[in-house]
């Protein structure tokens, strides 16, 4: 009878540990379902980025005066008196040294003088007349002129095209190599169109 009620308490047991195993295995299978039907952890906002600094010099840097770009000279920079005498000079030199057709040598003036005054109009107008072609500036329409007793190229520049230093260009444009041997007599070109003839003079009364 004891052993019978033994077996039936041992028997109890058992079927009690499989209930026990049975609870435990739903509960992890419970939970395991729950941890799947959780969302996912919200990611923590990332903080904005800090904008790097710029290269900007400093204002201490900024003042010293090795920070400063280096100057360079302004074409159009007003110059002293003294200078522009100089450099005037210099042109009205070079006026002479072509005449007598020193091209080469009135150039190297021209060029010092626009480096004394980058600002002397005439430099730059009779360094213009060498550079340039003069066909292209006056144009290939012309007139035949005959020189009268006393004219040189710059009367006949300065009649003709308004400007008493333009003698060069026109000397260039009719290939005369030393302008100031121009003659009375000799025909050259003028650019543009001949002027009309001058009335005849009315006769006196008798």
């Amino acid at each position: 009878m004891f052993a019978e009620a033994e077996l039936d308490s041992m028997t109890m047991m058992r079927e009690t540990h499989a209930r026990l195993r049975t609870l435990w295995s739903l509960a992890a299978c419970a939970g395991l379902m729950a941890g799947c039907a959780s969302p996912p952890p919200t990611p923590a906002p990332s903080a904005p980025p800090v904008p790097t600094p710029s290269a900007a010099p400093s204002p201490i840097e900024a003042s010293r005066p090795d920070a400063a770009a280096p100057a360079t000279p302004t074409p159009g920079a007003p110059v002293s008196a003294a200078s522009a005498a100089a450099s005037q000079k210099q042109a009205t030199s070079a006026i002479e040294l072509l005449e007598a057709g020193n091209e080469e040598q009135a150039t190297a003036e021209l060029q010092r003088a626009l480096q004394v005054d980058p600002n002397n109009k005439l430099a730059a107008s009779l360094l213009r007349q060498i550079q340039s072609d003069p066909v292209a500036v006056l144009g290939r329409e012309n007139f035949p002129y005959r020189v009268q007793p006393g004219e040189s190229i710059s009367r006949i520049a300065q009649r003709f095209l308004g400007d008493v230093h333009l003698f060069y260009i026109l000397s260039r444009y009719n290939d005369l190599k030393v302008p100031k041997q121009l003659h009375a007599g000799q025909v050259i070109k003028v650019p543009g169109k001949a002027p009309p003839p001058a009335p005849a003079p009315a006769p006196s009364p008798p």
